[in-house]
């Protein structure tokens, strides 16, 4: 899914299908979050999470291609009983012995609700010993409040990034503003960007005004004509259909480019950004195709004397036992050829199937109507449930592709807009605290 800041797609797609379920994540992390080198880790565990019938591998091994395939990596992966990753040991390829592990921490003992830690120890000495943990906050609303990265130094934990980002809420809700810092180790905390949402009625930003600090706030551009695909005025992000940006500067706003993204409905699009220059000028293309949920095709294309040149992309190749996948290839694509020349394989075995959160409410205090449904999908809720919960509209990827809170103080009945989804089986999800419940429901 497009999501606002253009984030990190391509990480998450080279893992779909290699890497377990996750808590409840914020999908809204920036882009420079899961780009920055401490973080390629952590970025793998706060990703759409996977909901699948099929189980969760406990053994990978991963491939690159050389001259012929050449194992370089091995994994090993144990689970909460709801799926979540507990524990994984990397193994040395050449001793089997292993050399790393990682063990994540949720807010729920038993792993339920967000991830909170990811601890990492090495295995060099031949005792474990710490090496590196990550660290997860949030705030009341269930939005990431802070990421940190610290190296162990032999007696202490040494922060070596971070990140935090305080949200601004309307009374609704609605996500109006994210204000972000980042860590130096030369002067701590350090005020980085703003971002600043003119809502409509309904929460959806109909402007994105951006600032910068540099010893005060300062306008440097802003997302205007905004055409919306899907947005989530509770975790401040969504999928833009089109949007122009204007860059500040300093006495007046001078467009700059223009993003067009067309949908085919089976959750791939067509991404096209131009540059303004007295007209409006194609730059760059970005295409995504997805078959049964899953992606077959990224490829970006550039605009080159009048016509479309591709200069890169990814094919994904997956192979089944049952409903498990056992075996996922990916090329990429070398524009000297030119063509699509294998990356990556990965074969998983020995899967995991997954028994469900101790559920702490009824499954019969919810009831969805209609089911099957064409556009809003009503959730009621008995009366004598008193708490706020968070409901979550899933794929069968794990995508989540509609979310919405309920208030039990104020109103036990809440409507969720689903007519834009394609046809097909989804997963509702409610969570409140350590609670949690779903169920599932047919759109026609």
């Amino acid at each position: 899914m497009k999501k606002l800041f253009t984030i990190g797609i391509i990480a998450f797609i080279s893992m779909i299908g290699s890497f377990a379920a996750s808590a409840q994540t914020n999908p809204g992390i920036r882009k420079d979050v899961l780009n920055n080198p401490y973080l390629s880790k952590l970025a793998e565990y706060l990703g759409p999470e996977s909901i699948l019938a099929e189980g969760l591998p406990q053994k990978t091994w991963g491939y690159y291609w050389i001259t012929d395939w050449e194992l370089q990596t091995y994994v090993e992966t144990s689970y909460y009983p709801n799926g979540n990753v507990h524990t994984e040991l990397d193994y040395d390829i050449t001793t089997n012995l292993p050399t790393a592990r990682w063990t994540y921490t949720y807010q729920g003992p038993d792993g339920s609700g967000q991830l909170t830690e990811m601890l990492g120890e090495s295995n060099e000495t031949g005792s474990w010993e710490n090496s590196m943990k990550y660290s997860i906050s949030y705030d009341s609303h269930g939005n990431i409040s802070e990421v940190a990265a610290y190296m162990w130094t032999g007696d202490s934990w040494w922060i070596v990034f971070g990140y935090q980002s305080i949200y601004g809420y309307t009374p609704q809700d609605y996500v109006s503003s994210i204000t972000s810092k980042t860590y130096d180790f030369m002067s701590g905390w350090v005020w980085d960007t703003k971002d600043i949402y003119t809502l409509d009625g309904n929460g959806y930003p109909t402007q994105v005004l951006s600032q910068v600090y540099n010893g005060a706030w300062a306008d440097s551009s802003r997302y205007i004509d905004i055409d919306w695909y899907e947005y989530f005025p509770q975790v401040g992000y969504g999928s833009f259909e089109y949007y122009v940006e204007e860059l500040w500067d300093g006495g007046a706003w001078i467009t700059n480019l223009r993003e067009l993204t067309d949908y085919d409905g089976t959750g791939g699009w067509v991404m096209t950004n131009q540059v303004y220059t007295g007209g409006w000028v194609n730059s760059f293309r970005e295409t995504m195709t997805v078959q049964n949920n899953r992606p077959t095709l990224y490829k970006y294309e550039d605009w080159v004397d009048g016509a479309w040149f591709q200069s890169g992309g990814e094919k994904y190749f997956y192979t089944f036992t049952g409903d498990n996948l056992t075996e996922e290839i990916i090329q990429t694509y070398d524009s000297g050829l030119p063509g699509y020349v294998n990356y990556s394989k990965y074969v998983y075995s020995d899967f995991f199937y997954t028994t469900g959160l101790t559920e702490t409410i009824s499954a019969s205090a919810f009831r969805i109507y209609p089911n099957p449904v064409q556009n809003d999908m009503t959730i009621q809720v008995d009366s004598e449930v008193s708490a706020e919960y968070y409901f979550e509209v899933l794929n069968l990827t794990g995508q989540v592709v509609a979310c919405a809170t309920l208030d039990l103080s104020t109103s036990h009945m809440i409507i969720i807009p689903v007519g834009n989804l394609p046809n097909g089986v989804y997963i509702v999800r409610a969570s409140a605290g350590d609670q949690l419940i779903t169920s599932k429901f047919l759109k026609e």
